[in-house]
């Protein structure tokens, strides 16, 4: 994603604190390095719940533990945010379902 410019990265999110503050340090050096400056815009969340409300974030990327693909994705699509993870989607045609009907009623891009 980093490697396009109409994208960017603004946000992590993890529970685990130091591989929440990995990731931003990972992002972070990486916009340095691409626009040779110092670079500092990536916030640590730890509850995607919160990324979801920031207005500013248009799309997120899911890659979690498989049992939590579906409800993030459902949320995500009815936060009014496009998606994009990891397979597997979900692990039972009902999860499926439900992304489907939510990606269907939110307009949404779920990939």
């Amino acid at each position: 994603v980093w490697k396009h410019d109409a994208a960017r990265i603004m946000a992590v999110c993890d529970l685990d604190e130091r591989r929440a503050q990995e990731a931003k340090t990972l992002v972070n050096s990486y916009y340095a390095k691409k626009t040779g400056k110092p670079y500092d815009g990536v916030r640590v969340y730890d509850d995607y719940r919160e990324v979801l409300l920031n207005k500013d974030i248009d799309a997120v990327i899911i890659s979690t533990p498989d049992h939590w693909h579906a409800p993030i994705a459902v949320a995500a699509v009815e936060a009014g945010k496009d998606v994009y993870m990891q397979k597997p989607a979900s692990l039972t045609i009902s999860e499926g379902r439900a992304m489907a009907d939510a990606v269907k009623r939110t307009g949404r891009i779920l990939q």
